[in-house]
């Protein structure tokens, strides 16, 4: 699999790359901001980072720090030359299903742009189980996932249910957010996505 995300950055085919912060990213923050006392707080993951658009917005709303992290070293060089020099936001080359001893319970929120569904659904749920393991109890998840792509039966990307992403992360979370939305400003395969917002239990 690394080899694959590796030949799509080195030849420049990254469609999901939306040059800059998404245009939902201020609403989701709002919604998980709400559930943890009208701001964000603690320190930030956001997995599979890709060139890390959405860090300098996580750590203004008040975020003490963001850790970007990808498995794909192209991916880190690339987001610590645009965002390394912000302060509080830092970038690891991993894998983001890893949860090292030192991570487990250290993060108050998870921003998820796409790599919830950069993975087939045989992968999923030890996804799920490792960002609860990273996140602090009450800590906030908080994705844009793909509810609808133009080619369901390949990936990736992969479209997400919502009868998936409630069965997903039944076990150790509450949903407090879930609304389908156009996705006007990303790749034309995503035709609509997920506001999903839970907090772990």
């Amino acid at each position: 699999m690394l080899a694959m995300w590796q030949e799509r950055w080195r030849t420049n085919k990254t469609s999901w790359d939306l040059k800059g912060p998404h245009p939902l990213l201020d609403r989701i923050l709002d919604l998980a901001a709400n559930t943890t006392g009208a701001k964000l707080h603690g320190d930030w993951l956001i997995p599979g980072c890709g060139r890390a658009h959405d860090a300098q917005m996580i750590v203004a709303r008040g975020a003490a720090g963001v850790v970007g992290k990808d498995m794909v070293p192209e991916a880190i060089n690339e987001a610590s030359k645009l965002y390394g020099a912000i302060p509080g936001v830092f970038f690891e080359c991993g894998d983001v299903c890893e949860i090292r001893d030192h991570e487990v319970g250290r993060f108050a929120g998870v921003f998820d742009r796409a790599m919830l569904c950069a993975l087939g659904e045989s992968m999923r749920r030890r996804y799920v189980e490792a960002m609860a393991a990273a996140l602090k109890k009450g800590g906030v998840f908080a994705s844009l996932a793909f509810a609808k792509t133009s080619e369901p039966t390949v990936g990736p990307p992969f479209s997400i249910s919502e009868s998936e992403l409630k069965h997903l992360f039944s076990q150790s979370f509450q949903i407090i957010h879930l609304e389908e939305t156009d996705a006007g400003a990303c790749d034309q395969k995503i035709l609509s996505e997920w506001i999903f917002v839970a907090v772990k239990i």
